[in-house]
Order: C-alpha cells, then sequence, then structure tokens
C-alpha cells in the first residue's frame, strides 16, 4: 500500500511537471516574434557579370527607398551571377533550378533579369530591365495581399 502512495504522489508531481512545461511553451509563443515564419516578398535579380549596367542602375533603385521595402516585406537578395549554364550564387555553386519559378536566360542579349515573387510564391513581375521602385511598389500594391495588409493597418 505503501508502494501506491508513492507511484500515486509521482504521478501528480510528473502531471504537475507536464502542466508547466505545457504552460511555459503556450506563454513562449505568444512571446516570440514569428515574422521568420511568414512569406515575403522576394525580388530575384539575375546577371552574367556583378558590373552589369542594368544590374547597377537596379541596385541604384532599389537603394532608394529601403522603408518602402520594408513596409511591402519586400526581401531582396544577393544577385545571382549565371554564366555559361553555371549557376553561382557570389561563388557558391547553386544546385539545378532551386527557385519556384522558371530561370531566366541570361546571355550577351539579356545579360540581365529581374524577378518578384509574391507572397503566395507566384511570379508577379519579370524584367529583362531595370524596374523602378515606383512601379514595383505599385504593382504590389495592388495585390490582394497587400490591399488587405494596408486595411489592417488602418
Amino acid at each position: 500500500m505503501r508502494m501506491g502512495k508513492f507511484i500515486r504522489k509521482t504521478e501528480r508531481i510528473s502531471f504537475f511537471k507536464f502542466f508547466n512545461l505545457i504552460l511555459f511553451i503556450l506563454t513562449a509563443a505568444t512571446i516570440i516574434p514569428q515574422e521568420s515564419n511568414t512569406p515575403k516578398r522576394t525580388l530575384y535579380l539575375f546577371t552574367l557579370s556583378k558590373n552589369e549596367p542594368r544590374l547597377l542602375a537596379q541596385l541604384k533603385f532599389l537603394s532608394s527607398d529601403l522603408e518602402g521595402q520594408t513596409e511591402r516585406d519586400m526581401e531582396i537578395l544577393n544577385p545571382i551571377i549565371l554564366m555559361d549554364q553555371k549557376r553561382e550564387k557570389i561563388g557558391v555553386e547553386i544546385p539545378e533550378n532551386p527557385y519556384p519559378f522558371r530561370l531566366p536566360i541570361i546571355n550577351i542579349r539579356n545579360p540581365f533579369c529581374l524577378i518578384l515573387i509574391g507572397k503566395d510564391g507566384h511570379e508577379k513581375l519579370r524584367s529583362y530591365e531595370p524596374v523602378s521602385l515606383k512601379k514595383i511598389f505599385q504593382l504590389i500594391d495592388q495585390m490582394p495581399m497587400r490591399q488587405e495588409e494596408m486595411k489592417a493597418q488602418d
């Protein structure tokens, strides 16, 4: 009989430890920001060379309004250099098409490409010329998810 009381007592202690652990996890989940899991609008830049004039012009456009990009949840990845079917990302080999879209054909006629992927994971814009932030922002602001975000901010 004494053994039974001992088991019941340890079961109660275990239950309270388990309950406290669950309570701790639920509390931590509400405190830790969940931004890392939220999708972003991603801008990919493809080029033949780091010194491509269209790439440099696009980077200049992008550096003009960082606040607007943050407001629209934009993520701009480092330029990806495509050369002779060899894919390099600043010197790092990339596996065969890891992207959620068809890779652009980058050659001497088209040495630059910009691709915008929306939060839904679909391609929203593909351009072989630099695009101003004003045009990109106008396109993003017309997207249904962005419309909902703007309504929620008001």
